[in-house]
């Protein structure tokens, strides 16, 4: 009696489809972790662009206007939020007594304010 093998059997289909599976799961996982990376380094990027923005048009403001304040904008399609923090620091130049502000800008995403993604820290200094 001849027997006709043309095919695979149940088991060798089994193993296949778990090789498979296996091998899809750890392509998706990768593809995942790697989007993620793209995602934080695109905020990345763009709350450094942000910051350093918000710390030029600070550099045009009178110096007595310099205070603590907090702002939301929308760039990118996202709603982000920026907390500017002013310490005055009189020893940045030591002996020649002029007043200096340090200006921290933190920028976050809105949805997220304690997640803090970037932070630039300026000094700017008195202008009379």
């Amino acid at each position: 009696m001849r027997r006709n093998n043309q095919g695979f059997t149940l088991l060798e289909v089994m193993v296949a489809l778990i090789i498979f599976s296996m091998l899809a799961i750890t392509l998706s996982s990768a593809s995942s972790s790697r989007i993620d990376g793209h995602i934080h380094v695109e905020h990345k990027l763009l709350a450094n662009i942000i910051a350093e923005s918000e710390i030029a048009q600070l550099r045009n403001n009178p110096w007595a206007s310099l205070i603590d304040g907090e702002k939301t904008l929308t760039s990118a399609n996202r709603q982000w939020l920026l907390k500017t923090k002013i310490n005055i620091k009189t020893d940045v130049l030591p002996g020649l007594n002029i007043p200096v502000k340090e200006v921290n800008v933190s920028v976050s995403l809105q949805d997220k304010p304690d997640d803090v993604i970037q932070t630039l820290t300026a000094y700017i200094g008195k202008d009379d």
